[in-house]
C-alpha cells in the first residue's frame, strides 16, 4: 500500500479527489529536486513591470543552465508594495553554483530588477523537495 493511498484534495467546491500520484524517495545523500527560494519586493507601481521582467528576461534566460529545473513566482500585496515570492528548481548544487556562483546562497539580481526593487533576500535559501507532485 503506497504511503499516499489515503491522500485527498478537497476542492473549492467541496469535490473530493483521491491523489493518484505516487511519492518516489530519493537514495539517502540524493537530492531529487534542491528548491531554491527567495523574496523580493517591489512599490505596487513597479510590481507589474518587476514581474513582466522575471517573467520575459530573467527566468528565461536561467534555462541555459543545465540542471535548472523551472520556477514558481509568487506574488501579493503587502501593504504599499508587493512581494514576491521567487521558487527555483534544481537537480544539483553544481547547477546551482553554476548559476549562483560560489556560495550559493548568495542572491543573485540582474541589474534591471535591482532598479526595480525596494528590499529583497540577501540569501536564497534552499530546501530538499521531500515530495513533488
Amino acid at each position: 500500500m503506497s504511503d499516499l493511498e489515503n491522500v485527498v484534495f478537497v476542492m473549492k467546491e467541496g469535490a473530493i479527489v483521491k491523489d493518484a500520484r505516487v511519492s518516489v524517495p530519493a537514495p539517502k545523500g540524493e537530492h531529487p529536486m534542491i528548491m531554491r527560494v527567495w523574496h523580493g519586493w517591489t512599490k505596487a507601481e513597479d510590481a507589474d513591470e518587476y514581474h513582466r521582467l522575471l517573467r520575459d528576461e530573467i527566468l528565461p534566460g536561467i534555462h541555459r543552465i543545465k540542471g535548472y529545473g523551472g520556477s514558481w513566482v509568487l506574488r501579493r500585496a503587502a501593504g504599499e508594495e508587493v512581494e514576491f515570492v521567487t521558487i527555483t528548481t534544481w537537480n544539483s548544487w553544481d547547477a546551482i553554483e553554476e548559476f549562483a556562483g560560489k556560495g550559493p546562497a548568495k542572491s543573485v539580481i540582474h541589474p534591471k530588477a535591482a532598479r526595480l526593487l525596494t528590499r529583497h533576500d540577501e540569501q536564497s535559501v534552499h530546501f530538499d523537495a521531500a515530495w513533488v507532485p
